[in-house]
């Protein structure tokens, strides 16, 4: 990998120490756990392309909140 390319690892699996010290010695190297990706998904979910959106399929749910007396 050259400076100029840029490395995306994404894992449900999480990564070791090993793993996350390589990552951190390199600016242009990011890891990506599920946890990350998940809030990825929701954050940008609205502005992705209907092509990925038929990918992941979301919808809104709202749930009542109980109130407090």
């Amino acid at each position: 990998m050259t400076e100029r390319d840029f490395g995306l690892f994404v894992s449900a699996g999480g990564f070791n120490k090993r793993a996350r010290d390589f990552a951190f010695r390199k600016s242009n190297l990011k890891l990506i756990d599920q946890d990350q990706l998940i809030d990825l998904v929701y954050k940008y979910y609205p502005q992705l392309d209907a092509k990925y959106k038929g990918l992941i399929p979301l919808r809104s749910v709202y749930i009542p909140e109980t109130l407090a007396e």
